[in-house]
């Protein structure tokens, strides 16, 4: 979310999770300053982290990142085509098994 921001559609489609939801978190998040909402024209808002959030995500989800990042290294190139199928599979499984509850995309 640094720099350009991203639209809470975005947020909805990266995390699998509806509207609602989304809303509520980012309100959360924009009560304790970890990120700040500017409007634009009409309804077109973006989300940005502020500093602080940009500090707790480096404090806290970089290093995450880094060990994804890390162990999907270690998996040959071969079974890399597998390996993002059965990704794909999954993040379908767990949108359809969200819609159901009333949790996944809105």
């Amino acid at each position: 979310m640094a720099g350009q921001g991203c639209s809470q559609k975005q947020l909805c489609e990266l995390c699998f999770t509806g509207k609602q939801t989304v809303n509520s978190s980012i309100k959360k998040l924009e009560g304790e300053g970890l990120v700040r909402i500017e409007h634009g024209t009409g309804r077109a808002t973006r989300i940005f982290l502020t500093d602080e959030g940009l500090a707790l995500a480096d404090e806290h989800i970089a290093p995450v990142v880094a060990a994804e990042l890390a162990a999907l290294g270690t998996v040959p190139a071969e079974r890399l085509p597998r390996l993002l199928r059965a990704m794909g599979d999954y993040a379908d499984a767990l949108c359809a098994a969200l819609d159901r509850i009333g949790g996944g995309r809105a």
